[in-house]
């Protein structure tokens, strides 16, 4: 970054426009220092010196003129640099730096536009001294530099310039070319990723919406299975009472009535659907558009008041009064845990219970048991009820 900063500014001041050139040798300075990159922030200095030469800032060139000379060595600095402190040092009337400057600046030269940059930079030079004789001298030898380097290159052959010109061009073509294969290469691995992605979130979302469907049809099933095991032990616990308890006959039929009932008339549409289900040989969409059936069924018994009203009085009536008990003596226990609480005594599994209160078997195993754990640590008279009637 900080290099193409210096680059920027570069631009900028090929274009003339110093002060955008400045503020972006500024920016590259800081980073350079930042950096602690001594070449970059020598060839920034060098470069806003140069700038404030041409503008006549020398209070600026002042400022640049002393960090250069107290961090660096002189030999260091560039042909144009080095001309351009001969060029402040006229300004300023140090006319015992110019010289010295100036032979440092033509020791420095590397090629033939070094030398005719620097040959008009000390005809200037000497224009600001007064030494028009010299500053004449000067731009004669330029200008007959810059002629002979004109005369070389229209002597050059025009196969050879074409030569240079198609060689050129066939290099950014096979850069082009490398440049355009890695963008289809990535754009490709890309694609492959999400397409790679889209079918294993498919792929998941089936498994899991037949691993959603097979639970609720095992549910269903297991709640025909339970109707009946519960109609079975009211059978068995009528033929149990003793001959002195035929008072209670009738109100026990009633009771066994009302279960019947509650419990038929919430699984009587789940049993035709399990039925319909496990008969049908459809594709997955008859076997999914069931399972909304069998799902949407049990959220509205679930969610019905009324149905867990009556669970927790038949609750009530089979064991001991239990729920009773657990609200009177059982003070912070919420409603949520009472919840729990009537269908683990009605005799509902983990896993029935998951469906209804939406949570996994796993934490429906967990609460039962921080639930048992409190009811021990009660002191009150029937902690031993609710202990005895939890199965």
């Amino acid at each position: 970054m900080a290099y193409s900063l210096l680059d920027i500014g570069i631009a900028y001041w090929n274009l003339t426009d110093t002060a955008i050139a400045e503020e972006y040798f500024t920016q590259s300075l800081m980073m350079a220092k930042a950096l602690n990159d001594e070449y970059l922030e020598r060839i920034c200095y060098e470069n806003l010196f140069v700038l404030y030469d041409e503008i006549d800032e020398n209070e600026k060139c002042t400022n640049i003129a002393f960090e250069l000379n107290e961090k660096f060595n002189s030999s260091l600095f560039s042909p144009v640099c080095l001309a351009s402190m001969a060029s402040y040092n006229a300004k300023i009337g140090d006319y015992e730096s110019i010289d010295k400057y100036l032979i440092e600046a033509w020791n420095g030269t590397q090629n033939k536009s070094d030398s005719i940059a620097l040959y008009f930079q000390s005809a200037n030079i000497m224009k600001i001294i007064g030494n028009t004789d010299k500053a004449l001298d000067y731009f004669e030898k330029g200008i007959n530099l810059q002629n002979e380097e004109l005369r070389y290159a229209m002597q050059q052959p025009i196969v050879s310039i074409q030569k240079d010109y198609f060689q050129n061009q066939a290099e950014y073509n096979s850069y082009r070319l490398k440049k355009n294969l890695q963008i289809y290469v990535t754009l490709s691995i890309i694609v492959f990723l999400i397409l790679l992605i889209v079918f294993m979130y498919m792929r998941h979302r089936f498994l899991k919406k037949d691993l959603e469907i097979s639970k609720y049809m095992d549910l269903a099933s297991e709640l025909q299975v339970s109707i009946r095991d519960k109609e079975a032990k009211i059978s068995e616990f009528s033929e149990r009472i003793s001959v002195s308890e035929q008072t209670h006959i009738s109100q026990i039929h009633e009771m066994s009535g009302h279960i019947a009932e509650l419990f038929h008339k919430q699984y009587e549409l789940l049993d035709k659907l399990s039925n319909t289900y496990y008969e049908t040989h459809g594709c997955s969409k008859e076997k999914e558009s069931i399972y909304e059936q069998v799902k949407s069924e049990i959220n509205k018994f679930a969610n019905d008041k009324k149905t867990m009203a009556q669970l927790e009085r038949i609750v009530n009536t089979y064991k001991n009064n239990v729920m009773s008990h657990i609200r009177e003596e059982i003070h912070s226990i919420s409603e949520r845990d009472i919840k729990l609480l009537c269908y683990i005594y009605a005799g509902f599994s983990a896993k029935s219970i998951s469906i209804f209160v939406g949570e996994t078997t796993g934490n429906i195993l967990t609460r039962k048991y921080r639930l048992r754990n409190k009811i021990i640590r009660l002191n009150t008279p029937n902690a031993e009820i609710m202990l005895q009637e939890m199965p």
